[in-house]
């Protein structure tokens, strides 16, 4: 597990830590770094990357769930996505196609699944009024909803991007905001009777 940052300065040193990564995963397979070579390349002693974290899977979870938390502020929907709402989208979709050094080292080492994974278990421990309401609204299955949800939209992210971003940002956002309109299917729910 990765440590939260209680200081400026250890959380400059995890960032140069996931930055080191990043760069790392773009030149040979993930399965090749070493904590020693992720040292010898941010200059920082072993003792501060155990300060930080306990492995090197623990930079690579930190470093999707940094890049998740930047922009996992994204608003579930309602009944009706108004322009404003759709404009979110649009952001949210311009970050992820602002992400794609981190999108091409995870689909090059496999993994991809990982973004999905980490989302997933972000938003549901997530402390948020929107996951708060739509729990509320939805007692029965407020979790398996959040799932559904985040697995599409991350899956769609994972696939636009290994599409190589064939649909533009606004192609995208439109695709998402039309199924959260007018989703292709629906489910009834449960009855009190069953």
């Amino acid at each position: 597990m990765y440590k939260r940052c209680t200081t400026e300065k250890a959380a400059l040193q995890q960032r140069q830590f996931e930055v080191c990564l990043l760069a790392a995963m773009r030149d040979k397979p993930y399965r090749e770094i070493t904590v020693s070579s992720l040292c010898e390349q941010t200059g920082l002693p072993r003792m501060t990357f155990y300060r930080l974290f306990d492995s090197k899977d623990d930079v690579l979870y930190a470093l999707v769930d940094h890049a998740l938390t930047d922009h996992l502020n994204f608003f579930l929907p309602e009944d009706q996505i108004s322009s404003a709402e759709l404009a979110s989208l649009q952001n949210f979709f311009a970050y992820w196609h602002a992400q794609k050094p981190l999108l091409d080292v995870l689909r090059k080492n496999n993994q991809s699944a990982l973004l999905i994974q980490r989302a997933i278990e972000q938003t549901i421990t997530e402390e948020s009024e929107a996951l708060h309401r739509l729990a509320a609204d939805n007692a029965y299955c407020g979790n398996e909803i959040l799932t559904f949800f985040i697995c599409g939209l991350f899956g769609l992210i994972v696939q636009w991007h290994e599409s190589g971003y064939e649909k533009t940002v606004a192609e995208i956002s439109g695709i998402m905001h039309q199924l959260l309109i007018n989703p292709p299917i629906r489910f009834p729910l449960p009855s009190d009777n069953l």
